[in-house]
């Protein structure tokens, strides 16, 4: 369906329901999960609609986990907000972070598709997190943030990096020259992650690290 918002253009590519019910017909299921994959292969920014009145299930983070894995940006809705007060909004929404932890970058809103309430606040999101996708950092912030990152951090293996640099892709993904990749672990990459969106933002985007061993011709 193509929607016009203040003269932009968005255009949304609905999927069936995905069920919980274990006795729903596996084949249709399977189908439906089908259609939700090709669907996200296909969008930029994926859309995931929670169920105010469910907790977040394994196939909502199997989803959420096929969005970051496709590069592609995340939104969370949670629906039905219309029937939640104030007191069990706060509740669902430590819910929601806690068991998307692995998606804290998404930004998760309230809405309600009975009432309307809430629903135009996902087009500035969604239009944030399409330009996030694409954000290019200059070599020079991206250097001397690095550098201010790793300073008095126990990381000997970063420390020995010679150059970052961020590769022509979407979504954002930071190449690192170290002298031994392999020593460089999860934990790490990790916490440049956390520091990188202190610093330049990227909401709604997952990003990505690559380390490689630089040539002694590429010197």
């Amino acid at each position: 369906t193509l929607i016009k918002h203040e003269g932009t253009p968005y255009l949304f590519i609905d999927t069936a329901g995905l069920k919980r019910n274990a006795k729903t017909e596996e084949g249709i299921e399977e189908y439906s999960m089908l259609r939700s994959v090709r669907a996200i292969e296909e969008c930029d920014v994926a859309l995931l609609l929670l169920d105010g009145h469910e907790s977040v299930s394994k196939q909502d983070k199997r989803i959420a986990d096929l969005v970051i894995e496709s590069g592609k940006g995340l939104l969370v809705l949670v629906n039905k907000a219309d029937l939640l007060d104030a007191e069990v909004k706060k509740e669902k929404l430590l819910e929601v972070r806690s068991q998307l932890l692995f998606a804290r970058f998404a930004p998760i809103l309230f809405g309600s598709a009975k009432t309307r309430d809430g629903i135009l606040k996902i087009f500035q999101h969604l239009q944030n997190i399409a330009q996030n996708r694409k954000r290019r950092i200059a070599v020079k912030d991206l250097r001397q943030w690095f550098l201010r990152s790793i300073q008095d951090q126990p990381m000997k293996s970063l420390q020995t990096a010679k150059h970052i640099t961020q590769a022509d892709e979407v979504p954002p993904t930071f190449i690192l020259f170290v002298r031994d990749p392999k020593k460089v672990t999860v934990a790490q990459i990790r916490f440049l992650e956390n520091r990188l969106r202190e610093n330049f933002g990227l909401e709604g985007t997952p990003v990505k690290f690559i380390t490689k061993t630089k040539t002694q011709k590429e010197e």
